[in-house]
């Protein structure tokens, strides 16, 4: 359970350094989670779709415990990677569609926190008989 709770505090700590700099993008930053990487709209747009199929194909393909719990350090990871993105030629449906992407990312972690927990109760519930 503390492994699944740090997982979900890092999506919440990456999430919230992110809006913050979506909201204010003046200042320097000394966070470095919080500071934005430009890229081309190509790989904005990748970078997106990446996310989403982690969260719509990936976590969808894990069966047992070690996979869910493998897929929820991999999703911390690509969300880290992904979260920081901006383009600064990026269309407001680009812009849209990334929203979405992070928002998804952060309810799949919850998911997936919540399917660990059940699946180590069920675990524990086993061993007992």
């Amino acid at each position: 359970m503390t492994h699944s709770t740090a997982n979900q505090a890092t999506l919440s700590k990456l999430s919230a350094s992110q809006a913050d700099s979506t909201q204010a993008n003046s200042g320097s930053c000394n966070n470095d989670m919080s500071e934005k990487h430009f890229v081309s709209v190509k790989e904005f747009r990748d970078s997106t779709d990446w996310l989403f199929r982690q969260c719509n194909v990936h976590y969808h393909s894990c069966k047992g415990l070690i996979e869910f719990k493998s897929f929820g350090e991999q999703l911390v990871r690509v969300f880290g990677l992904v979260a920081v993105l901006d383009c600064k030629r990026a269309k407001e449906a680009d812009r849209v569609r990334f929203k979405k992407a992070v928002d998804l990312a952060i309810a799949t972690e919850q998911k997936n926190i919540e399917r660990i927990n059940q699946l180590e109760f069920l675990k524990q519930a086993i061993k007992k008989h």
